[in-house]
């Protein structure tokens, strides 16, 4: 498949970006929603969950 073909819409350009500029706008207010409702974590923080199993053989009491 040509990458140009990828990158061609049947949309009008000017339609197409005023359609940008509204997700755009609505990004924006969705992340000051975010940011008016507490702390938020800084700029390239990344979470991590993880979840670890034992069996009952491999306990330790002491």
């Amino acid at each position: 498949m040509d990458s140009q073909n990828c990158l061609k819409t049947n949309q009008d350009p000017t339609r197409r970006a005023r359609q940008i500029k509204n997700l755009i706008r609505k990004f924006k207010q969705k992340i000051q929603k975010i940011q008016n409702e507490g702390e938020v974590a800084p700029p390239n923080c990344h979470i991590i969950r993880y979840q670890v199993t034992l069996s009952s053989k491999n306990l330790l009491v002491l």
